[in-house]
């Protein structure tokens, strides 16, 4: 018999864990737009083998209830899809360039809300779906997935389309994990050392585009089950590392309530440091040094961007979803 958690039980390592992965993000994009040969950056693939897929996982994690209400997919709207539009329309009107070309490939925005949202409206619909029909979640939303998954491969990637394929499993492999976690909790405390070092073996060769670097050949299929299976060992593996501390922890607990105000404001505030020419100064001239500082640095902005748009209620609720 299923012994679902109480929903109202507050999991304090969920938000140490994502505070920690909205690091994770503002440093990957810190590596990715400073350097040119990004996709051989270890550490940058380190952390985009898992960093995405948990922060779908962990979504999924925290949103899971017994019986799911119509009105937290409204809720989700004002969080996700308001600022995602209105980030959208800002950089439209910043520079000039009125192509709404971002809502058939919201890649080119704030993905992650637009994807969010979607996957967690699906997830509901999902849910109530298999109430009325009788039939397990489990069953229900694994059809689902792979329905999208032949949507994927079949090259319907439009409106977002591609990238809520591809990270439904993640979402709902989170929820049903919260599902079970009293059960799966001492199992996942035991295969925590196994799981973190099949990562990293998992993530040396693992490659944002393409194959694994151990293959010479190319396959869609490989490149695909790889990354897959990267994330989601890589999402248990922290995950079973991360509830060692279901404490306050100084800084992290308090970034983990904040992580999509900061993703939706660092993007910007990284390119304007890298354009401002501030770090060419010889003392910044190593690699890792100039990363460490514009990561510092865009750090610190964001999070003095986000107190002040969050004490302004118009702007906190269009650009931050408060």
């Amino acid at each position: 018999m299923n012994s679902p958690l109480v929903e109202k039980e507050r999991l304090l390592f969920a938000d140490n864990l994502r505070g920690f992965l909205i690091l994770l993000v503002v440093l990957g994009h810190c590596i990715q737009f400073s350097d040119t040969d990004f996709d051989h950056n270890t550490v940058f693939r380190y952390i985009y083998a898992f960093h995405m897929p948990l922060f779908m996982f962990l979504s999924g994690f925290v949103s899971y209830r017994r019986d799911y209400q119509w009105t937290s997919a409204r809720r989700r709207f004002s969080q996700l899809v308001v600022p995602f539009v209105c980030w959208a329309a800002l950089d439209m009107a910043v520079n000039r360039d009125f192509d709404f070309a971002w809502l058939r490939e919201p890649d080119r925005a704030l993905w992650f809300l637009w994807v969010l949202f979607w996957i967690s409206v699906l997830h509901i619909a999902l849910s109530k779906l298999s109430r009325k029909l009788g039939v397990a979640e489990e069953i229900v939303m694994t059809i689902a997935i792979c329905l999208f998954a032949a949507l994927l491969a079949l090259g319907h990637t439009s409106f977002g389309l591609g990238l809520i394929s591809w990270y439904l499993p993640d979402y709902c492999i989170g929820a049903f994990t919260r599902k079970y976690y009293r059960q799966l909790r001492p199992r996942l405390s035991f295969a925590c050392l196994p799981l973190l070092t099949s990562y990293a073996i998992l993530g040396w060769f693992w490659m944002r585009e393409g194959t694994p670097t151990f293959m010479t050949g190319d396959s869609k299929v490989i490149a695909f089950a790889y990354k897959f299976i990267s994330g989601l060992i890589g999402s248990y593996g922290f995950l079973a590392l991360a509830q060692l501390w279901n404490h306050r922890v100084l800084y992290l607990t308090e970034l983990g309530g904040i992580t999509l105000g900061i993703y939706a404001v660092h993007q910007p505030i990284v390119h304007t440091i890298i354009d401002s020419g501030l770090l060419d100064a010889a003392a910044l001239s190593h690699p890792a040094v100039q990363v460490a500082a514009i990561f510092a640095l865009t750090l610190a902005a964001s999070i003095g961007w986000w107190f002040i748009l969050s004490r302004i209620p118009v702007l906190s609720k269009l650009f931050l979803g408060k």
